[in-house]
């Protein structure tokens, strides 16, 4: 009982699973136990090497090939407080289960979960009442996993790192205190990088440190010039109106290739009242420089839009009664290109929001 963690749950741990009495990636995993100790200012009372070689020696003398392996090291035993003495001797724990392996194929089911855990989710620390109510939480949904969120931000799961695969790229959290650096993600990504696949971890506001000298750098025109045109002409423009960003669909139109850059056209859409369409037409189409005139209008399915509620970037945006989803061509079209092509680096806007120029919308007509 003077041990911490039970006062304080002061401690880290990691885990992985034995296979034929071979263990998974031992050396991450160690690494990781490691670093969350040293992190949180924590002595593990044998060095690594020792510790790979008890895991595996233990591993051995079970009869079932297939076990959960967990280590676990507290910050060790004192009276309770809240001050801890200095240099304290960690108490080291490991427990072997036997546990057939999971089928990794069979699709589950998941909720979502607001992530109220504190920052140090880099750490497998054993403050995790966070992760077991919502690990609770989706078992009593029939569930077998939750997804963390902090507001809009997707962060990882109870157990596990969540990645998304969408649009040739596997799209998932930046390392850093909210997520914790998963030994699969570390195999999950490298592999889509060797399969040619992009990774997105991180938008960032400054692009200062990742600028080479030999970049080439170009600015398109955006339909966002036009809107104040449109509105000039009291054409609603429904995003502003609900303060989102503009909905954006990725198409089947097809586009003259540059180099070895190729892709399809993305647009944007505006739901546009049936009378005003004609004067909506009129208004851009005076304005090439930034899309000019639109590429579709009232057909999505004849570009290769399935649902004009769901769009593949920005926001859904309701449309009337007596409105007609009115298509542009769109700014987010080079990204795509980018995306399809795959070069090693490449730096562009986050889709709907843009550079803004000194130069004024109204002089961009003819």
């Amino acid at each position: 009982m003077l041990d911490r963690v039970c006062w304080f749950g002061d401690g880290v741990y990691d885990a992985t699973y034995a296979h034929n009495h071979i263990v998974f990636d031992m050396d991450a995993h160690l690494t990781r136990f490691y670093n969350s100790a040293k992190l949180l200012g924590m002595n593990i009372p044998i060095e690594r090497d020792e510790l790979d070689k008890l895991l595996r020696e233990l591993v051995r003398k079970v009869d079932d090939g297939d076990q959960f392996v967990y280590m676990q090291v507290t910050r060790g035993s004192v009276l309770r407080g809240h001050i801890y003495p200095e240099n304290m001797q960690g108490n080291l724990w490991i427990t072997l289960t036997p546990c057939p392996v999971a089928d990794t194929y069979k699709p589950i089911d998941v909720i979502t979960y607001e992530d109220k855990r504190f920052l140090y989710c880099n750490c497998k620390t054993l403050n995790l009442i966070p992760s077991c109510l919502a690990a609770t939480a989706a078992d009593r949904a029939g569930c077998q996993e939750a997804i963390f969120h902090r507001g809009d931000l997707v962060t990882e799961c109870a157990h596990s790192n969540v990645s998304i695969f969408k649009d040739g790229k596997v799209i998932t959290h930046q390392l850093d205190d909210m997520v914790l650096p998963g030994t699969a993600r570390i195999r999950l990504l490298a592999f889509a990088k060797k399969l040619g696949y992009g990774v997105l971890e991180k938008e960032v506001t400054d692009i200062t440190d990742y600028w080479q000298d030999d970049f080439v750098y170009f600015l398109i025109g955006c339909s966002f010039s036009f809107e104040s045109e449109l509105l000039e002409a009291d054409v609603p423009v429904r995003h502003i109106q609900e303060n989102k960003n503009v909905p954006m669909f990725n198409t089947n139109i097809e586009l003259q290739s540059a180099g070895k850059f190729h892709g399809n056209m993305v647009v944007s859409m505006r739901p546009i009242p049936n009378d005003l369409v004609v004067k909506a037409v009129n208004v851009t189409a005076s304005m090439p420089r930034v899309h000019g005139a639109p590429i579709q209008i009232g057909n999505p399915e004849a570009i290769g839009i399935k649902d004009v509620t769901k769009p593949d970037y920005g926001d859904s945006v309701t449309i009337n009664e007596g409105e007609i989803p009115v298509f542009w061509a769109c700014g987010v079209t080079p990204q795509n290109a980018v995306m399809q092509t795959k070069p090693e680096i490449a730096i562009t806007h986050s889709p709907g929001h843009m550079f803004i120029t000194d130069v004024k919308n109204v002089n961009l007509k003819y």
